[in-house]
């Protein structure tokens, strides 16, 4: 168990199961709830100073979380930009698409900006793609930074709580997904400094 300040019950509070007895731990939030062990689903809860994790079997058993590693296929997406344009996954078949993770108060993501400005504007738009999810709070702010910094592809906003942000679990800022011709996942990674040279790989 991982927590914040002496609390393990907090949403963004975490839980490593062992779930396959491999040694590989898997990273859960305790907002997750849920946790799939042995073909069955069960509902997870920590209390508060950490001493305790109780599990309890659920009724219905849920579907396996994606696994979000190369050669899976990413979770589908669906989401509106800040120019009122709709985003689904099925859009991007038949090109790369780089997810980028991200939001104005990350330095690594400040620096790394005119890199990717650069590396866009000599892409090939029919063969890549790129597509921001912002977890800023303001508009106006996101905006001023897309002014400041060159960018010009489309931007997603929303909370670090939301559908996309969820579903393909992003935690350190920037996050980037990498996904094929037929959405699956490329290359996943953490951190800046990156980008450019593992898309170019590709």
């Amino acid at each position: 168990l991982t927590g914040n300040r002496g609390r393990y019950d907090l949403p963004n509070g975490r839980v490593a199961f062992n779930r396959k007895g491999t040694g590989e731990f898997e990273i859960y939030k305790v907002s997750d709830r849920y946790v799939n062990l042995a073909g069955k689903t069960y509902a997870f809860s920590v209390d508060a100073a950490g001493n305790a994790l109780t599990i309890e079997e659920s009724e219905t058993t849920l579907p396996e979380r994606p696994a979000l590693k190369p050669g899976t296929q990413a979770p589908a997406f669906s989401g509106t930009d800040i120019d009122k344009k709709s985003h689904r996954s099925e859009d991007y078949r038949g090109r790369l698409l780089l997810l980028e993770f991200r939001s104005t108060g990350c330095v690594h993501c400040r620096i790394e900006a005119p890199k990717m400005v650069k590396s866009f504007n000599e892409s090939v738009q029919e063969k890549v793609a790129f597509l921001g999810i912002s977890s800023d709070d303001s508009e106006d702010r996101l905006r001023e930074f897309l002014k400041q910094t060159g960018i010009s592809w489309p931007q997603i906003l929303e909370p670090s709580e939301g559908a996309i942000h969820r579903n393909f679990r992003a935690e350190g800022e920037p996050t980037y997904f990498l996904l094929d011709t037929e959405g699956e996942i490329l290359d996943a990674w953490v951190g800046g400094g990156l980008a450019i040279e593992r898309v170019s790989k590709y």
